[in-house]
């Protein structure tokens, strides 16, 4: 793109570039109509007079600069006569490449536009090379996450496979965390991680033998510390962990046996010290544990459930997370449809 108010070293610039080979060369004296075009199509090269009329040719690179995004590069040769040859710094400060005197050399100015051209083109196939990199990068990515994520659900479905071989309480514990998360104001992402960590919950029964965790009567005292000490064991197999995702899951593991009142375990932790994570999953896993069939009880119905879980607000549960599971029934057409997996 030519942008000179000279009528005659316009035509004489052109006719250059045209016999050097370059056949798509578009010619403004407007540097308003340029600006105008150049939003539109991207000159490879803009020669650039510095004494033009309405603005100057410093207003012309100040608003390139305006409308150009952070990546983007437009060769400039600023075209500079006598009187604006003490403003040529002030040119290169605002982003232009090489200054040529008027009149101009026609050997010089092939040679400095050429560079300029060649300059252009480097610079595309950087951006491509790069832009190649970073889909590379993103697929590279995306099959590491997915492998990430396969390997986690075989870790979730090894935790439960002596007591639930299909893993389904787990996922629906993860699934109903998500709900309530969402319902409490987390954003997407957040609540989308705390139901995915909430399927390790229970990762730490690993530990409990058989005889205690299959037996279908009521476990004796000596028994039940046992089964407790799948919280601090969740809390050990996670520990000192760098993903924030098997953090949250190192927090609820510990913590979702945690009660509102203070008499929960492992820690006796009580109402805002125990992490929101871990009062989700509390509700979430009782939820689906009495809705769910179990070697020494029958299931219990939804309405059943949810009037225990309501009773033991304010002392097992926090209320307020609560509150959010019974919107989240409510909203649903059945509140069986969380058992739907």
């Amino acid at each position: 793109m030519i942008l000179d108010a000279d009528e005659a070293n316009r035509c004489f610039l052109k006719e250059v570039l045209n016999q050097e080979g370059y056949s798509a060369v578009s010619s403004f004296t407007d540097p308003i109509a340029a600006l105008e075009e150049m939003q539109v199509v991207r000159p490879d090269l803009l020669l650039l007079d510095l004494l033009l009329p309405s603005i100057s040719g410093l207003d012309v690179l100040r608003k390139m600069r305006m409308f150009l995004q952070q990546d983007e590069f437009i060769p400039v040769i600023v075209l500079a006569s006598d009187e604006s040859r003490n403003i040529w710094q002030n040119a290169f400060d605002l982003g232009a490449t090489d200054v040529i005197s008027k009149p101009c050399d026609r050997a010089e100015f092939v040679r400095r536009a050429e560079n300029c051209v060649k300059t252009k083109r480097l610079y595309q196939q950087v951006e491509i090379q790069n832009l190649e990199l970073k889909v590379q990068v993103e697929l590279r990515t995306r099959e590491l996450h997915v492998a990430w994520k396969e390997v986690l659900d075989r870790l979730i479905v090894a935790t439960t496979y002596r007591d639930e071989p299909t893993g389904k309480h787990v996922e629906r514990v993860g699934d109903l965390t998500e709900l309530i998360a969402r319902e409490l104001g987390f954003n997407a992402t957040k609540a989308q991680e705390l139901g995915l960590a909430a399927r390790l919950h229970d990762v730490g029964k690993i530990s409990i033998p058989d005889s205690i965790l299959l037996k279908p009567g009521s476990l004796s005292y000596e028994e039940m510390e046992v089964m407790k000490s799948h919280t601090t064991v969740g809390g050990q197999i996670l520990s000192g962990v760098q993903s924030s995702l098997l953090q949250a899951a190192q927090v609820i593991a510990l913590t979702h046996h945690e009660k509102w009142d203070g008499t929960g375990y492992p820690r006796r932790l009580r109402e805002d010290e125990i992490p929101i994570s871990g009062r989700i999953c509390a509700a979430a896993d009782v939820y689906d544990s009495l809705t769910s069939k179990r070697c020494y009880r029958e299931a219990w119905t939804t309405k059943q459930t949810l009037y225990e879980i309501e009773s033991n607000s304010g002392s097992h549960f926090d209320p307020d997370v609560v509150n959010a599971l019974f919107k989240i029934t409510h909203k649903l057409d059945s509140p069986l449809i969380l058992r739907a997996a």
